[in-house]
């Protein structure tokens, strides 16, 4: 791989993947916001982007910290709902 990377045409591939990748990235993101609506409701969405913008932009804390942190409170969330459920 070393021997074609100083090539035109092998540089300008890897110059045009760096914008799909963040627009399929985008456009996933997005995706996830308007599916977000129905399982948590626009104010929780709301709530979780600005978190997610404060953590990772403003306290440059790793995006993967904060994945596995909701996935923790989703856990906990879950079982509460579901201990609820189980009650009636």
């Amino acid at each position: 791989m070393n021997t074609y990377k100083e090539k035109p045409w092998v540089q300008g591939m890897a110059r045009g993947v760096l914008p799909i990748a963040g627009v399929m990235i985008g456009v996933l993101a997005w995706d996830f916001v308007k599916k977000s609506k129905t399982g948590l409701g626009w104010l929780m969405t709301i709530i979780y982007l600005v978190i997610s913008f404060v953590v990772m932009e403003l306290l440059g804390i790793h995006p993967a910290i904060l994945i596995v942190a909701f996935i923790i409170v989703a856990m906990f969330s879950r079982k509460k709902k579901s201990d609820q459920a189980g009650e009636r």
